[in-house]
């Protein structure tokens, strides 16, 4: 080889074979070199032949590989990759990686390609040492390089065939090889391929990172060496991946809504974009929240207050309250802006995609909010929700009296019930506020002006398959009210039963018309006046003034006491309200949705990669406990290995980015129509930080009391630059040495 780097051939040590085949052979400045730890001396001996130039008495080491490896002058390609590929499974047979070097295009056609030792050239840069303070503050660790400008190299030419032929190559390197056992830890031998990126793109959706995916294929596979890549390698990949993906980011979301609304015909979603042509607000709701909203979207509440994504689009989910009084999801929305407009868009899409409005909407005191529900939805009763309201108590009120939790407790009492009367409200009101001073406070008394908005507060296998205990056993109403309601909504009722029969007792009686009106004096209410209770026993027609079941569909203790003084035997019909029985959603399954449904090939190959897995396990499983049969099955599989070379299509592989592309579905070239949303600041953004869960919180805790220095809890620092740590090695040593000194001094007296 050419001392000055890479060229001719020109070592007087080689010599031809008979043949011509032009294989270098040893000569006396040749040794054959191997690879070994020396035990006894710790000495790390290199691979491959060495030899001396004469000349510059520098030393050169030429891989030691099967012939049928080894590229020759002549070979031709028909296409670049692949002459790339054979270039690469030589260099790792040799110990060496290969690094993509210089080309000639003519025309977009490629006419010359160089492949290079990775170790090609010496590494640019100043450098610049993290100790000295003459770097006009520049801080850069010092890095070792791996550069020692080897020239071995490989040329591909377009001969006039079309194809790739090796024009030139130089085997000689200018420095030893890795080892076979390290031979992953190269650049080019290390590979995220398709089975490691569906495990991390599949183990992201429950939320584990490709560091413990790393970890799991670590001991799955036996060890890191086995698994082909390093840990920096998965989360490099992992990092990609999500830029790619964010380029994409608000189109990718309605496309894919747009694919499921193809297999999902239940499936609704509505979206809005800006002047700007960024998104604007998207809408969704799904075959459950339709069937949901048939039987519970009598009151459903937005809030807009939740916290906002990374583009501050503000979450804004549909609730209601099922039969099991817990909440449940009608639906949900990003927005990114909270005026009056956008709100009108958005309940527009919620009425045409459940096709009425909602009798009652509840929502906080957003102006815009309020605009919009009377022009959209003018024939629904719209309530402030007292959640709301509630929370600013403190901060309202506490600067005005020093006794808020007092307050609230007795705001509690006069508010939070469904059994006071409007005068007796009035006069407790205007009591209270007289008795802490706040009477002429403002927020309080803009409160009091929309008095009439407030909203007072007021699983099924578990309901259907269990018995509760009855306190009554001898009131046959309770035992079917238990058959009929769900658990939750049947302990309610359970407790108007036991107080009905209990606290409650009829002071008078009279006939007016066709009703009986009864007088109930409620133990557990004392009021000034009694409940007044109206019952037709021709229709079992009855209500009270309590108006509990025209409030939450429920039966009170003063009608169940004249249901019980009447002999009624049978649960009135006409008080059963759909949404709190056990059978309020029936149990017909839904069409399911899939996402490998959006490709015609991936979801035949990823349905034959699971039964591949499937028998793969199932085998594994059967002959774990007989060590024969289980070699015999591996043999069989590592047999077919290289049928699987044989058998594997000629095609370049595919880049990250066309990867990328097959996983999102977001496919180049791409015309993307809706641009990322701007970041906008909204109410419910807060302080523009993702929600953490306390097992986040608590591990980031952790992980800052690990990195912190006992002498300088400092960001951007090591121990290597901490110089008050460098500052007391050098006193401590400086304490030894003076001990060590005057203990030679005693000594020497």
């Amino acid at each position: 080889m050419n001392d000055e780097g890479f060229g001719a051939n020109s070592d007087t040590n080689s010599t031809m074979n008979d043949d011509g085949s032009g294989i270098i052979k040893s000569s006396p400045a040749i040794k054959a070199k191997h690879t070994f730890i020396d035990l006894d001396v710790g000495v790390y001996n290199e691979l491959g032949e060495e030899r001396v130039s004469p000349r510059s008495g520098k030393i050169y080491y030429k891989p030691v590989v099967s012939q049928s490896l080894k590229p020759v002058k002549g070979m031709v390609f028909d296409s670049v990759e692949l002459a790339y590929g054979f270039y690469v499974n030589y260099a790792h047979a040799s110990g060496f990686s290969v690094r993509k070097n210089s080309a000639y295009t003519n025309h977009g056609v490629l006419k010359l390609k160089y492949y290079v030792c990775s170790k090609e050239g010496f590494k640019s840069g100043s450098v610049y040492s993290t100790l000295d303070d003459a770097n006009n503050g520049k801080r850069k660790r010092r890095k070792p390089s791996k550069r020692t400008g080897c020239g071995a190299h490989i040329k591909f030419r377009l001969n006039d065939n079309n194809k790739y032929e090796v024009k030139d190559f130089e085997e000689e390197h200018n420095h030893s090889f890795v080892h076979k056992d390290d031979i992953q830890f190269l650049t080019s031998a290390r590979r995220v391929d398709y089975v490691k990126e569906s495990a991390i793109q599949a183990l992201s959706q429950v939320n584990l990172g490709p560091v413990r995916v790393f970890n799991i294929l670590k001991s799955l596979y036996g060890g890191y060496e086995q698994v082909g890549a390093t840990k920096n390698d998965f989360k490099n990949f992992k990092t990609r991946q999500s830029e790619y993906i964010s380029e994409y980011d608000a189109d990718m979301v309605i496309k894919r809504r747009e694919k499921k609304k193809t297999h999902c015909p239940n499936f609704s979603f509505d979206y809005t974009i800006k002047e700007d042509g960024t998104l604007g607000g998207l809408f969704w709701a799904d075959e459950n929240s339709k069937k949901s909203y048939l039987v519970f979207g009598d009151v459903v509440g937005f809030d807009a207050t939740y916290r906002s994504n990374k583009y501050d689009m503000v979450f804004v989910p549909f609730t209601g309250i099922d039969n099991h009084n817990r909440n449940i999801t009608l639906g949900a929305t990003l927005l990114g802006s909270e005026t009056a407009d956008t709100y009108r868009w958005l309940l527009r899409a919620y009425a045409n995609a459940f096709g009425s409005a909602p009798k009652v909407v509840v929502t906080d005191q957003d102006a815009a909010m309020k605009r919009a529900i009377q022009d959209v939805f003018p024939n629904s009763r719209h309530r402030l929700c007292m959640w709301h309201m509630w929370e600013k108590v403190t901060s309202k009120v506490g600067p005005a009296t020093p006794n808020v939790a007092e307050f609230k407790e007795k705001l509690a009492q006069i508010v939070w019930t469904d059994s006071i009367t409007t005068d007796e409200f009035e006069e407790k009101w205007t009591s209270m506020l007289s008795e802490y001073g706040l009477s002429d406070h403002e927020w309080l008394d803009d409160l009091y002006k929309i008095r009439k908005d407030w909203i007072p507060t007021g699983n099924d296998h578990h309901s259907r398959y269990t018995i509760p205990g009855f306190m009554n056993p001898t009131f046959v109403l309770e035992s079917q009210a238990a058959k009929i309601f769900t658990r939750t909504i049947f302990f309610y009722q359970q407790l108007e039963i036991e107080d009905g029969i209990h606290s409650c007792a009829s002071v008078a009686r009279q006939t007016i018309g066709d009703f009986l009106k009864f007088e109930i004096e409620d133990l557990k209410q004392p009021c000034s006046t009694f409940f007044e209770v109206m019952y037709r026993g021709a229709d079992q027609t009855i209500s009270c003034s309590r108006r509990r079941f025209e409030l939450f569909g429920l039966l009170c203790r003063h009608i169940f006491y004249v249901l019980r003084i009447s002999f009624i035997t049978e649960f009135p019909k006409k008080y059963i309200v759909r949404r709190w029985r056990k059978e309020a959603i029936s149990n017909t399954s839904l069409s399911s949705f899939r996402p490998e449904e959006f490709g015609e090939n991936r979801a035949d190959v990823e349905a034959v990669l699971r039964q591949l897995r499937f028998a793969h396990e199932y085998n594994i499983n059967k002959l774990v406990s007989n060590k024969e049969q289980l070699c015999l099955y591996k043999d069989y599989v590592k047999d077919y290995m290289s049928k699987a070379d044989e058998a594997q299509v000629v095609a370049p592989p595919p880049s990250r980015r066309d990867r990328f592309a097959e996983m999102t579905g977001m496919r180049e070239p791409c015309s993307v129509i809706i641009r990322n949303p701007v970041r906008t600041r909204t109410k419910g953004c807060g302080s523009h930080k993702r929600f953490k869960l306390a097992r986040e919180i608590a591990i980031s805790k952790a992980g800052d009391k690990q990195r912190g220095r006992g002498f300088y809890k400092g960001v951007g620092h090591n121990i290597r630059t901490c110089k008050l740590y460098l500052q007391s090695i050098k006193e401590k040593e400086a304490t030894t040495n003076s001990g060590v000194s005057c203990l030679q001094d005693s000594e020497s007296q």
